[in-house]
């Protein structure tokens, strides 16, 4: 009985029961009476629609989704050069782009239903003609520079495989001849960026950060 008791006593004083107690009693006790009210008579509680500090809450949540591009510097080609390349081509209206929603990036991948993997030189094709903006070398360095920025559901594997977002609008060339675009990839909790070339295939796992046009 002692140990019945104990227990009885020991959950009382410091389970929920006690903090609802502890929260009545302070300096905002009449928020708490009010709200248990409401709860009690299966009402919906803690809602504020015209709460100030809920509405800057939202509003700093919607802000968090936009990302700056410093345009005043350009993409550096040094820190991410591939076997020497150089930029061979850009979506012009890329390069335009100071601030970006991540909320309303796209991935694409052009995959026909059905298809495998599409080469990469098709797929390039595919997005100029479908006219999505191709994100570039430069919000692709953004995110890296940022990687707590990078949206979560980015992370998440396709079809079981690891996820490569690439940045199509920007192709880099190599001194050989072969082009290739960069992107970015989530792996044993770690962010990397790589590269592929367009000679090679591109699958579900393989899509593109665009924009709609």
């Amino acid at each position: 009985m002692d140990t019945i008791l104990s227990r009885a006593l020991r959950e009382f004083t410091t389970g929920p029961l006690n903090q609802l107690i502890v929260n009545l009693g302070g300096h905002d006790g009449d928020q708490w009476e009010q709200q248990l009210k409401r709860f009690l008579r299966k009402e919906p509680c803690w809602i504020f629609t015209n709460n100030i500090e809920l509405e800057e809450d939202i509003k700093a949540v919607e802000e968090s989704m936009m990302i700056k591009i410093d345009r005043t510097e350009p993409f550096n080609l040094a820190q991410f050069r591939v076997q020497g390349s150089s930029i061979e081509e850009q979506d012009e209206r890329a390069l335009v782009i100071t601030e970006v929603d991540l909320s309303k990036i796209r991935l694409e991948t052009t995959l026909k239903p059905g298809e495998t993997p599409v080469i990469g030189k098709e797929r390039l094709k595919r997005l100029k003609k479908a006219g999505h903006i191709r994100l570039d070398a430069k919000v692709f360095q953004t995110l890296w520079e940022n990687q707590s920025l990078i949206p979560e559901k980015w992370k998440e594997k396709t079809n079981g495989n690891t996820t490569y977002i690439f940045f199509d609008g920007t192709v880099l060339r190599c001194p050989g001849g072969s082009r290739c675009v960069l992107c970015l990839y989530w792996h044993d909790g770690e962010w990397y960026w790589h590269y592929r070339w367009l000679d090679d295939g591109f699958g579900a796992s393989d899509p593109s950060a665009v924009l709609a046009s």
